[in-house]
């Protein structure tokens, strides 16, 4: 399947948005999720199945500064 992932397409063949995160490497610790324009919980999310044409937007917060 497809889906789209920060604007790009990719080749999917995870069944759920657990193991898509395991896959990119991404601690899901300190994100936030949109999937076809609904925010999700990290722990929806990780137990959501993907589906072809889903739309996601992951965003990693980031501390720093001053």
């Amino acid at each position: 399947m497809k889906i789209t992932v920060n604007g790009h397409v990719r080749e999917c063949v995870q069944e759920t948005g657990g193991q898509l995160l395991d896959e990119l490497k991404i601690d899901d610790r300190f994100i936030a999720i949109e999937r076809n324009g609904d925010v999700l919980t990290r722990q929806a999310f990780s137990a959501c199945t993907l589906e072809d044409g889903d739309v996601l937007e992951i965003i990693r917060f980031v501390g720093g500064g001053c």
